[in-house]
């Protein structure tokens, strides 16, 4: 638990400007190449099969899934949009 605590403190203690030019630039270039994974992935059939499978089960439409037309409710939506930038990490 105090590690948590010490966590805490230290994010909502810091600011952006804390953190090293290099360190924010690898961050981005992360989160860019997520974004992309996602994007490109995102007509995969796994990806099709798990919304026509996940759609039935899923609330009033609330967000959108990357690079889809198709809206879910924020936890289906949270679950799907990932799905294939996790699969190209993987492999």
């Amino acid at each position: 638990m105090e590690v948590t605590r010490r966590l805490a403190r230290y994010v909502t203690g810091s600011r952006a400007t804390d953190i090293p030019p290099a360190v924010r630039h690898e961050a981005t270039r992360s989160l860019v190449n997520w974004l992309g994974c996602a994007l490109g992935g995102s007509r995969h059939d796994a990806v099709t099969i798990a919304l026509n499978a996940l759609q039935p089960f899923a609330g009033p439409p609330q967000a959108g899934v990357i690079g889809r037309r198709e809206r879910l409710d924020s936890l289906h939506a949270a679950l799907i949009s990932p799905m294939p930038a996790e699969w190209y990490a993987i492999r």
